[in-house]
């Protein structure tokens, strides 16, 4: 079975909660442009590095889905991401 194209730096991305227990969206969008501003190739969400185990599995949907919300048809270093 191919893996595909798989090269380059991929970032096993934290998924930061806010004190209560939710997802902190403004952290992680941060997180995910940072990332992408440092040149990255990939990001791996909601491993173990990111709390995925711990998480609901709704909130691991949502932050796959603002990580693709974040990333989807943009390259690392992408013009929309200065300024950060």
């Amino acid at each position: 079975m191919a893996c595909g194209n798989l090269q380059g730096v991929m970032v096993a991305l934290v998924t930061p909660l806010l004190a209560d227990g939710p997802i902190d969206h403004a952290a992680l969008s941060k997180l995910i442009q940072c990332a992408c501003l440092a040149g990255i190739n990939g990001l791996c969400p909601v491993d173990s590095t990111g709390k995925g185990p711990h998480l609901t599995a709704a909130q691991r949907l949502e932050v796959v889905h603002r990580v693709l919300q974040e990333t989807t048809g943009r390259r690392a270093r992408d013009s929309r991401y200065r300024g950060y």
